[in-house]
């Protein structure tokens, strides 16, 4: 659910005097648990069968597809950085002064062609 969709929940109840009646017993405000089962019903209204996700422990199931992630992970950042060495070395500039002298030609190039 988006922080949008929250905000217009909870600013529609204030304007109609309802948002006393969203709170927990600790005095909490709890629209977004309004919002969401106002969209799930609208949505199987409409023929859609809703899928929520929970955050928390991944599921025994899931255990083969986790390691395999981290093992891709672990090797995209090795062939990352095997990639920085290989940059460095061969973008690292042989001979500060031939930098100037190419700068110098490029400004030299450039006066040419303004004149």
């Amino acid at each position: 659910m988006s922080f949008a969709y929250v905000l217009q929940v909870r600013s529609a109840e204030h304007a109609t005097g309802a948002a006393s009646m969203l709170t927990n017993e600790a005095g909490e405000v709890t629209s977004h648990i309004q919002g969401l089962f106002n969209r799930t019903i609208r949505m199987m209204t409409n023929g859609i069968k809703p899928v929520y996700v929970f955050d928390g422990k991944p599921p025994t199931l899931k255990g083969g597809e986790l390691a395999k992630r981290t093992k891709g992970r672990a090797k995209a950042a090795a062939d990352l950085k095997a990639a920085e060495e290989v940059r460095s070395m061969l973008y690292r500039p042989a001979y500060p002064v031939s930098l100037a002298v190419c700068s110098f030609r490029a400004a030299t190039a450039i006066s040419l062609l303004i004149e």
